[in-house]
């Protein structure tokens, strides 16, 4: 069982992760929009919030799984911040 601090450290890792894919996301929408500005067909659509939470609880799992899969060995070491 590895300490609660290498947890939070994956945890912000991922997070992390997740925030510049969303900020990489945003600057190629906009670097998109000024070379081929969007019709009103291809304007895209918000998402509902509802739809916005599954994804994010959806996440959530995903992360905390792949974090009980390393504790319990399924993922090699080098690719691990679990030293055992």
């Amino acid at each position: 069982m590895s300490d609660p601090l290498t947890q939070l450290t994956y945890q912000a890792f991922q997070y992390s992760k997740s925030v510049l894919s969303l900020a990489h996301k945003t600057l190629s929408n906009q670097v998109l929009e000024m070379v081929a500005p969007p019709t009103p067909e291809r304007r895209p659509q918000p998402l509902k919030p509802e739809v916005i939470n599954k994804i994010r609880d959806s996440l959530e799992k995903i992360y905390q799984r792949d974090w009980e899969e390393a504790e319990r060995g399924f993922i090699p070491p080098r690719f691990c911040l679990i030293r055992r």
